[in-house]
């Protein structure tokens, strides 16, 4: 230690900074420490509180005096994290991480936390002294950590730490302080290659100097995201925040699903807007997921490529990476269950050292979790005919929705025109497995693709299809088999189409009129539009649109000629209107709402209604319309064409 430096101890304090501090401004020498046994009101960084147990912890801060400026003072937390580090490591074998500059972690847990307070002299922007807080647990309490921190907090001994083990940490702590990575912070930094095995392993001067810069980075970001709540603004400065600090060209979320074998990015960053990233993107549609990939995928360890030309670089992996022009990768699985990676394309800076990329991933994956949030509860309204998790309700008039108990699924926010084809074809077509070259010629026969490339297509439509369902289906819809795509025979699933036929059918029976008014109205009302409208001119879907139209215009008009022989004129305006909104073509409708509205006394609507009808059909349906009316006894054809 330092001369002149003093060691005091206390029982209790509300914090060994606190106490330190007032040391500090009454002159106290550089390198003094105080020792504190239990802390009432121990804090960590911003504010936040620190457990301080009297037996099982151990708390202490230093006063320093640094010749250095005051800009250079995050110097001083770092090198204070690699001494506590090496100290842990060498005292009691255990492996030792820095997170967050500030935090000591053993195991993916926090065992360590430092805060630094600094004084600075507003006169020459330099430091006038520094406190340095270190609390460390140093063994676990009996019954355990407290519930709300026992998944993150950890400790460097289990049962109790060996007798004198706290003087030692200490001692070792400052052996490495003083004896190194202080002195360093005033001397010029070396550079040396980065570890790619062990990170933590090498605590020299470009460490120091890559956890500073790490930490005002954290900090950036950290202000920017207390602007935003949307998910994506989130994802999108995170890998902003990810290109920028690697010197990447590209950084992207690429998800993964193992039982389709696609790949596919989802949210991504170029800070070249002259490079045409979308189009490096559409290629993950055409790429194999590499064995490599998706080994490190499971076992949540990274991939750090420096040289796509290293031998250990398979072909086929090497042939993906200059697919996609990159020359050097580096890979994080994000999760706590991996679905992906988040990578970074051709970094120039800080290439192998991945901490930043750990902190960055759980970013994204807290932003991917709460824009499932987001969908989950957009999509929560439920139709109330659904009684089980594995109901399924599908609409196909008017645009497709597919309908569980959790949530509804709208085509229009899908965003995907391909891949909605493919799965309504499927659901269309649900009685078969279909392959993949099936259903490509089946919707695109004039395409001409090799069948790898409609292979890996169509798989990269399901992931996205299941993707989007996710938030509010659990079970796998289509399901993939030796004979192809297919609907899981396991899910119960019930169409629009079926009830419209059932209704259709029961309505055609000899049956009294008012049931068969009921029935005619119940099947008009699942009618909101053409089969899959969004695609009823398509060679595939043209037979079935036609065959509903028809359908629902003779529902339409025979339901009409029962309301209208009933004198019910009002509800002939109600579903004629209705009608003529989604088949303007209806000659039948146009007559009997100009009836009702004539019968009813309306005779100026009546012939605005013939004068509308003139400029929506063709010459020859309004020449069958003027037929139709002209023969009506009832109707005074001469005053409905009356100027």
């Amino acid at each position: 230690m330092p001369e002149n430096a003093r060691i005091i101890t206390l029982d209790t304090a509300t914090s060994s900074n606190d106490i330190a501090k007032a040391l500090a401004s009454r002159g106290e020498a550089h390198g003094s420490l105080v020792i504190v046994k239990s802390q009432t009101n121990g804090r960590g960084r911003m504010g936040r509180s620190f457990i301080s147990s009297s037996e099982d912890g151990l708390y202490f801060s230093f006063i320093l005096r640094p010749q250095i400026s005051a800009d250079k003072a995050l110097s001083i937390t770092v090198a204070c994290a690699a001494a506590l580090a090496k100290a842990i490591e060498d005292t009691s074998g255990a492996h030792a991480q820095i997170k967050w500059v500030n935090d000591i972690y053993i195991n993916e847990k926090k065992c360590a936390g430092i805060l630094t307070e600094s004084q600075i002299n507003s006169e020459h922007s330099a430091l006038d002294y520094c406190v340095v807080g270190v609390g460390v647990n140093v063994s676990t309490p009996n019954g355990g950590f407290d519930k709300e921190i026992a998944d993150i907090a950890t400790s460097i001994y289990e049962n109790g730490a060996p007798c004198g083990y706290k003087t030692r940490l200490i001692a070792e702590f400052f052996k490495h302080f003083f004896g190194g990575f202080f002195k360093q912070m005033e001397k010029p930094q070396s550079v040396h290659p980065p570890s790619v095995q062990h990170e933590f392993s090498q605590y020299d001067s470009e460490y120091i100097k890559y956890c500073i810069e790490q930490e005002q980075t954290i900090s950036i970001l950290e202000t920017c995201l207390h602007t935003t709540d949307d998910p994506k603004e989130i994802a999108m400065k995170t890998l902003k925040t990810a290109c920028d600090f690697y010197g990447a060209d590209w950084a992207s979320v690429i998800e993964m699903d193992l039982s389709l074998g696609v790949w596919a990015h989802g949210w991504w960053h170029n800070p070249d807007p002259k490079i045409t990233t979308i189009q490096y993107a559409d290629e993950f549609e055409t790429l194999k997921p590499m064995a490599r990939w998706i080994e490190a995928m499971k076992r949540n360890e990274p991939i750090i490529v420096l040289d796509i030309n290293d031998p250990q670089v398979t072909l086929e992996e090497r042939r993906v990476y200059e697919k996609l022009h990159a020359h050097s990768v580096m890979a994080f699985p994000f999760g706590p269950n991996p679905v992906g990676f988040f990578v970074v394309r051709n970094p120039t800076r800080y290439i192998g050292r991945i901490s930043t990329m750990k902190t960055l991933a759980y970013v994204l994956h807290r932003a991917m979790a709460q824009r499932k949030t987001i969908e989950r509860a957009r999509m929560a309204l439920s139709p109330d005919d659904i009684s089980s998790e594995r109901d399924v309700i599908i609409n196909f008039f008017g645009s497709m929705e597919i309908c569980t108990s959790a949530g509804i699924w709208k085509e229009q926010d899908f965003k995907s025109p391909k891949c909605s084809r493919v799965v309504a074809y499927l659901l269309l077509q649900r009685k078969a497995a279909h392959s993949a070259l099936g259903i490509a010629d089946a919707l695109y026969p004039e395409d001409d693709i090799d069948p790898e490339t409609i292979n890996q297509n169509i798989r990269s439509y399901m992931y996205r299809f299941r993707r989007s369902l996710e938030p509010i289906f659990k079970h796998q819809l289509i399901e993939y088999t030796a004979n192809g795509y297919r609907i899981n025979p396991n899910i119960n699933i019930m169409t629009d189409l079926q009830k419209f036929d059932r209704l259709w059918e029961q309505a055609q029976k000899n049956i009294p009129v008012s049931h068969k008014a009921h029935l005619l109205k119940r099947a008009i009302h699942l009618y909101r539009g053409t089969v899959f409208e969004t695609a009823c001119d398509d060679h595939w879907l043209v037979g079935i649109a036609t065959e509903y139209k028809l359908k629902y215009i003779g529902l339409v008009n025979e339901l009409l000629a029962i309301l209208a022989k009933y004198d019910d004129y009002n509800g002939v305006n109600t579903f004629a209107m209705q009608a003529l909104k989604l088949t303007p073509e209806n000659i039948k409708a146009y007559y009997w709402l100009i009836y009702a509205m004539y019968h009813s006394g309306a005779i100026e609507l009546a012939r605005n209604e013939v004068q509308r009808a003139k400029s929506v059909l063709t010459s020859e349906e309004y020449a069958t319309l003027v037929k139709y009316l002209s023969q009506d006894e009832s109707l005074s054809y001469s005053r409905l064409i009356a100027a």
